[in-house]
């Protein structure tokens, strides 16, 4: 059986992720590096991981200003899934999906292929997602907003079916084998929260609370799901939270609601900002940047309505924001929408 191998953040001497957590359940978006080939797959692995801190590096400097890296996840060409922001972490990578679709970067450009190393790794990756509960959908960057990427060899691998046919569970399984952060769940209780609690009913040798879900704490919350009596995944969610609260007769004290808040004017096009927009729309608020508040932005921009937010509604936002019309949903264009939000001008 394939074997799935990742190099976590601890491998490239980063901490924790600084972006916000959330459940990010509908599915998997591929992308690529942009018109420029990389090469990868012609040198030493070494030349992915310097290639993947310099995305990071670019993405958090001043052009971006990002909290990290943009994509949950890379594959470079040998074959070794890179772990980004990680899993269920708000991301940077598709205006419109990032709080939904765990994106996935191929570590390629221009005419690149992905070479069958990668293809597998992306099949490894999607099965070992799925078995986390993220969905089965696949898309690529171009079906959020308009933009050349995911680039032609990947859309033709989606169209194909390649990269959306059934893959095996890969050997980590439902609770991952490696030492980095991006296993468990962290949707209902961080990592770390779960961590102390197992220790505290008694769990030896005890865990260490770092935060960091390796196959350690992942046999140590299945061992406590089972002395609770719930289903022994290792994943912590509602289901788990209640058998928790049942079994030791305490409810977490809820935080009281925040008040309204400025957004952060990042460039980041996630929940936040989404649900911003729908109250200046005066439509429904759920964060997800879906056909129907595509539409009503159409409509407030005075542009066909048919919920594709392709380079004519893009310009028309740009020419309200004041923003160069290049038609290109960036971060540029994100940050200007966030001032306008928070001005109340929008």
């Amino acid at each position: 059986m394939a074997t799935l191998k990742f190099n976590y953040r601890r491998d490239f001497g980063w901490g924790p992720s600084g972006a916000n957590s959330t459940r990010v359940r509908q599915g998997v978006a591929p992308h690529y590096s942009g018109a420029s080939r990389l090469n990868l797959a012609s040198k030493s692995h070494a030349a992915c991981v310097s290639t993947w801190k310099g995305f990071r590096t670019f993405h958090m400097g001043p052009s971006r200003g990002w909290a990290d890296i943009g994509y949950a996840w890379g594959i470079c060409q040998h074959g070794i899934v890179m772990e980004g922001r990680g899993f269920d972490r708000v991301q940077a990578a598709q205006p419109g999906g990032n709080a939904t679709f765990q994106s996935v970067q191929f570590m390629i450009g221009g005419s690149e292929e992905p070479t069958k190393e990668a293809i597998e790794a992306f099949k490894l990756l999607r099965a070992w997602l799925r078995n986390r509960g993220v969905g089965a959908t696949v898309r690529d960057h171009g079906t959020f907003i308009s933009t050349s990427c995911a680039g032609g060899p990947v859309r033709k691998l989606i169209r194909d079916g390649v990269l959306t046919g059934g893959a095996p569970v890969p050997s980590t399984g439902g609770g991952g084998t490696g030492s980095g952060s991006n296993g468990g769940m962290s949707s209902v209780r961080s990592i770390s929260s779960q961590q102390k609690i197992v220790n505290a009913a008694g769990y030896t040798p005890k865990l260490v609370v770092d935060g960091d879900f390796g196959p350690k704490t992942n046999s140590g919350v299945k061992w406590y799901q089972k002395k609770i009596g719930t289903t022994a995944d290792g994943l912590w969610g509602r289901a788990t939270e209640t058998a928790h609260e049942r079994f030791t007769g305490v409810v977490d004290a809820k935080p009281s609601p925040r008040p309204t808040e400025s957004l952060q004017v990042d460039g980041d096009f996630g929940p936040k900002t989404t649900a911003a927009l729908q109250r200046a729309l005066r439509i429904g608020v759920n964060s997800n940047f879906g056909s129907g508040t595509k539409k009503a932005l159409q409509k407030k921009l005075g542009v066909s309505q048919d919920g594709i937010v392709g380079p004519k509604t893009v310009k028309a936002l740009q020419k309200k924001l004041g923003v160069a019309q290049d038609g290109k949903w960036g971060p540029i264009t994100t940050r200007a929408l966030q001032r306008a939000l928070n001005a109340g001008t929008f």
